[in-house]
């Protein structure tokens, strides 16, 4: 009996420190503009769920962005704000181009 609970309180030890160091990791995965939905855009630190709407609409009816600096044809969304976004979200937007 004591031996299983040993048995026991290693694994949760084991899993519990696991659990608490892959909580601590954060992995930064860019997020394609021309792609993206507006859920995804959205989770983005400045960009809401108008903002997301706003961007996914213009895509449908423009075709893809160049650039992330495209965002600015979007009423609503000046160079300012970019610079904001990218500044609390470094390398996280990108508008990959279609090969």
């Amino acid at each position: 009996m004591k031996k299983h609970f040993h048995t026991l309180l290693i694994g949760l030890l084991f899993t519990s420190s696991l659990s608490f160091a892959a909580g601590s990791i954060e992995v930064s995965v860019p997020l394609d503009i021309n792609t993206a939905t507006a859920s995804e855009l959205s989770s983005i630190k400045g960009i809401g769920e108008n903002r997301a709407e706003a961007i996914v609409n213009y895509r449908s009816q423009h075709g893809a962005f160049q650039s992330v600096s495209d965002l600015s044809l979007i009423k609503g969304i000046s160079q300012n704000s970019i610079n904001r976004i990218e500044k609390n979200n470094p390398d996280r937007l990108v508008a990959k181009k279609k090969k």
